[in-house]
């Protein structure tokens, strides 16, 4: 019973490695198999046209800069490839690794993405596959150059702020009043 699950990942991952070489072969493309002849790099996916924008779409509004849910973003290279609080989620080279990768495709013991909506299609998670496996290369200049992710407000240890002067001093009969009465004489 405990290699069943086992089993069908496994098959599960050679069906879908069958399907990408199925789909490369129908669109005369050459498959990763065979060798390149020309000296050239392989002709890989375009990040900035077809991988970003699906990013855009269906990933940043939960790892984007309004919110970016387990400490993990997807519109800037730095953060992206940094991962979240459970480690890296994009290793270059190795989409069967990539708890990313695991996540859009729905394999494994991590939580399938997106949460919420509609899950990625097979040609959506075909091309992520491909650009993790071709190396993760994300060009400059393509999203946002955040080189850290901020933390909520509830994360945040809480600091201990000096009072503000006031002009009415004697008004102040706690460091509350303080920060009251500088507002209202603020607003005026």
């Amino acid at each position: 019973m405990q290699q069943e699950p086992a089993i069908s990942s496994i098959l599960a991952r050679i069906i879908r490695s069958l399907a990408t070489l199925a789909l490369a072969a129908a669109s005369g493309q050459p498959s990763l198999a065979q060798s390149n002849t020309s000296g050239e790099p392989p002709s890989g996916v375009d990040f900035g046209a077809e991988v970003f924008p699906l990013f855009q779409q269906r990933c940043l509004a939960c790892h984007g800069p309004e919110q970016q849910m387990g400490g993990f973003r997807l519109d800037s290279k730095v953060t992206a490839l940094r991962g979240g609080v459970s480690g890296r989620d994009i290793l270059p080279g190795n989409a069967d690794g990539s708890p990313l990768f695991q996540r859009i495709a729905g394999i494994g013991d991590l939580n399938a993405m997106p949460m919420t909506g509609e899950r990625l299609s097979p040609d959506e998670v075909a091309l992520v596959r491909t650009w993790i496996d071709e190396g993760a290369q994300w060009p400059e200049g393509v999203g946002l150059s955040v080189r850290r992710v901020a933390r909520h407000w509830a994360y945040r240890p809480p600091a201990r702020h000096s009072p503000p002067i006031v002009r009415r001093a004697e008004a102040v009969r706690n460091p509350i009043d303080s920060f009251l009465l500088a507002r209202l004489e603020e607003e005026g």
